[in-house]
């Protein structure tokens, strides 16, 4: 399942690396129902992928958020191959696959001092 979900991302979207659904250890799918709440159900849906994101980090794991909604109703994006594939109901909306695993990199954290990035009052 993770190499044909691997493979979506591959073909449908601007990440592009063989096999790189392989190694994880990880990968939850964000899938959310619209008539929840239909004005904020894809800022739920990121929330939550950020939130697991975070929580991995917290436990020295690294994440990879991969963008699934399309809002422009395409025939066979990868929000539609995805639930195809797992057999989500058409209402519902997927909108990313988080994958978590173990990084092959240490990252380097690129913080700016907060004097830089930081307006007070105008810009």
């Amino acid at each position: 399942m993770k190499h044909k979900i691997g493979e979506i991302g591959n073909q449908k979207t601007f990440f592009s690396k063989d096999d790189w659904m392989e190694d994880v250890a990880a990968v939850i799918r964000v899938v959310v129902d619209p008539d929840q709440d239909s004005f904020h159900y894809v800022e739920d849906g990121a929330i939550a992928a950020q939130n697991m994101a975070l929580a991995a980090h917290s436990l020295g794991y690294a994440s990879y958020y991969l963008g699934m909604f399309e809002s422009n109703n395409e025939n066979m994006t990868a929000e539609e191959e995805v639930k195809n594939l797992l057999q989500i109901p058409e209402r519902m909306r997927v909108i990313a696959v988080l994958a978590i695993g173990i990084s092959e990199r240490v990252p380097v954290s690129s913080r700016k001092d907060l004097d830089k990035p930081v307006f007070y009052n105008k810009y």
